[in-house]
């Protein structure tokens, strides 16, 4: 009886420890100009309200329907895109590398001029109250409200801005080359 149990024992073991592992498999595929892609570098990805996704390229946007890649017919720059963001409308923002920010409704682009110096636009966030703050490279931070730009320059005069962020409703964190900058929004900017 005791060689039986050793025996049976000794089989369950080898089956538990002897058995191949089955492990995760992750499947990745890559998409390239091949399929598509406007440009092989994409800085930044969203969604639009209708479910589209947009890739900031280094050639400019391109959007993509789960099937298919294609370039918008309009009249967009093909310079280089460096960030995007959804507003709580569902609006998409691009923010290029000459300066210019671009928002989509879903439906149009407009063209918004928030940079004088033609300097890179790093980050697109949004207020609480609503308003869109772009922050450039060299060139400060703009506040947009309906329709209307507002520019501070002069509070980052010749910074370079990489990070935005609100700590609250009340206070923006700004990142830079020169260090972390804690402002009260409403009073500073």
């Amino acid at each position: 009886m005791r060689k039986i149990f050793i025996t049976v024992a000794i089989a369950a073991i080898s089956v538990v420890f002897c058995s191949p592992i089955n492990a995760q498999i992750y499947k990745f595929r890559q998409f390239t100009a091949r399929e598509g892609l406007r440009h092989q570098f994409v800085y930044s990805i969203e969604q639009d309200k209708h479910g589209f996704i947009w890739f900031a390229t280094g050639l400019g946007l391109c959007r993509f329907d789960g099937f298919n890649f294609t370039t918008p017919h309009q009249d967009l720059p093909t310079d280089n895109v460096n960030t995007s963001f959804r507003d709580k409308s569902g609006n998409l923002w691009f923010g290029y590398n000459n300066g210019l920010t671009i928002k989509y409704d879903g439906s149009n682009f407009s063209v918004v001029d928030t940079s004088t110096t033609n300097t890179s636009v790093t980050q697109i966030i949004q207020a609480a109250d609503g308003e869109i703050l772009v922050a450039t490279q060299s060139g400060g931070i703009t506040r947009i409200v309906d329709q209307k730009i507002e520019r501070f320059e002069d509070v980052f005069e010749n910074m370079m801005i990489t990070a935005m962020s609100f700590v609250d409703s009340e206070q923006l964190l700004v990142g830079t080359f020169e260090g972390l900058f804690l402002c009260d929004y409403g009073t500073d900017i």
